[in-house]
C-alpha cells in the first residue's frame, strides 16, 4: 500500500514540475500579490496628498456713485465681511474671511 502512494505521488510532483506555466503562478503569485498591494497604496497616497488649486478671480466692473459712498460709510470690518459674502455667494467662512483681508489690505 505504501509503495502505491509513493508512485503516485512520484507522478503527481513530476506532472507538475513538467507544467512550467503552473509551476511559475505558484511560485510567483504570491509575491506579485503583496507588490501589487503596495504599488496601489503608494498610488492611492499619492493622489490624495494633493493640494488644493487655488484660482484668482478677475472682475472688470465700475462702481457707481451710489456704490461708491456706500462703500466709503463701511468700516474695514464690514468691507471684509461683504467681500467675503460676494465670494461665497451666501454662506460666509473663515477662510473666505481671510481671502477678503487680504483682497482689501493689498487694494489700500
Amino acid at each position: 500500500m505504501n509503495k502505491n502512494i509513493l508512485i503516485t505521488i512520484k507522478k503527481e510532483l513530476r506532472g507538475i514540475v513538467r507544467d512550467k506555466k503552473s509551476l511559475m503562478m505558484m511560485l510567483v503569485g504570491p509575491i506579485m500579490i503583496p507588490i501589487f498591494i503596495f504599488l496601489f497604496s503608494y498610488v492611492y497616497d499619492s493622489i490624495s496628498k494633493k493640494e488644493e488649486e487655488q484660482y484668482t478671480i478677475g472682475v472688470n466692473y465700475e462702481l457707481n456713485d451710489a456704490e461708491k459712498d456706500i462703500v466709503k460709510e463701511l468700516n474695514l470690518d464690514e468691507k471684509i465681511y461683504e467681500v467675503a459674502l460676494m465670494i461665497s455667494g451666501g454662506k460666509v467662512t473663515e477662510r473666505q474671511l481671510e481671502y477678503a483681508k487680504e483682497m482689501i489690505l493689498n487694494k489700500e
